[in-house]
């Protein structure tokens, strides 16, 4: 449909990309730990896992995001915009913004304790790898590192929310007749645009682990053909996809840089593990490093 006034068809699909999708590396390498099982499953398919958002390890993992984008949502509903900000809220609840959002999760820091004992704790790696390389491959949506300073996340959820409001009155004013299917159509893609940067924010509780994410959105697309997998932990069915994020001609290899073995268990026995399955699978000139500092098992 077209406003009478304007011959340009309206396309809602680019109207409703209100801020940019663009990947934020971090200047150093990023870190993701894995059990032994996970170690060995990564360096032979030369894919990570991610998991729907809603079954990261952390539980209520959505819920202080949500608190926050509140207090930020109840600030800006003032003015002309308030009406159509109170019915984008009140749809938000309810929309499950989270379905197909698959995150991968990294640290910035390779050799935490707290991290060990929540991801390793029968044992297991921290694998290296340089950022740069994991997001050649065009799969991954964004990335980037999660906030965990209030002010900060605050700031970030009212850049979204302005950026979409200076959308909305763009397309209106190109398409003046048609504002209900307009303001319907932006309501719709509200939860999903704002969904994506509270994938980002965290308590400030959890800061220490210097968090990096990868997210792929499963069914943006209608020929997405992505397979939805499940996997069990502790009695709860956690789905997830398998990411292919080898790059381009190094044949079916992971941008890896280093192994550090966890401090859990045998040190010398994983260490020659993972030298001896790195060299299996041609990760030639990978590193396998100790921990620093040994935990009984």
């Amino acid at each position: 449909m077209s406003a009478s006034s304007n011959t340009e068809p309206y396309n809602k699909i680019p109207f409703w990309n209100p801020v940019s999708t663009g990947r934020t590396l971090p200047s150093g390498p990023v870190y993701h730990y894995t059990s032994s099982v996970g170690f060995h499953g990564i360096i032979s398919t030369a894919e990570l896992w991610f998991t729907h958002v809603a079954y990261l390890n952390d539980p209520g993992e959505l819920h202080y995001p949500i608190k926050v984008a509140n207090e930020v949502l109840r600030e800006l509903m003032t003015g002309k915009d308030r009406p159509y900000l109170e019915r984008a809220w009140a749809a938000f609840p309810n929309s499950r913004f989270h379905d197909g959002l698959y995150v991968g999760s990294f640290s910035m820091a390779g050799n935490l304790l707290s991290q060990w004992r929540a991801y390793c704790p029968d044992g297991g790696y921290s694998l290296c790898f340089d950022p740069a390389g994991l997001v050649e491959n065009p799969v991954v949506l964004t990335c980037g590192d999660v906030c965990y300073d209030e002010a900060e996340q605050k700031r970030r959820i009212s850049l979204r929310v302005q950026a979409h409001l200076q959308r909305r009155a763009e397309v209106t004013a190109r398409f003046p007749d048609i504002r209900q299917e307009i303001d319907e159509d932006g309501i719709r893609s509200f939860p999903f645009w704002l969904g994506l940067e509270l994938s980002f924010i965290k308590g400030p509780a959890f800061a220490e682990e210097q968090e990096w994410r990868m997210i792929r959105f499963r069914g943006f697309a209608s020929n997405d053909q992505l397979t939805l997998h499940f996997r069990a932990r502790r009695g709860l069915l956690i789905p997830y996809v398998k990411i292919p994020l080898a790059t381009s001609g190094r044949s079916a290899r992971l941008p890896r840089k280093s192994v550090r073995v966890s401090p859990i268990g045998s040190l010398a026995l994983s260490s020659h593990a993972a030298n001896l399955a790195l060299a299996e699978y041609g990760y030639n000139g990978v590193t396998v490093e100790g921990p620093g500092f040994i935990l009984a098992s």
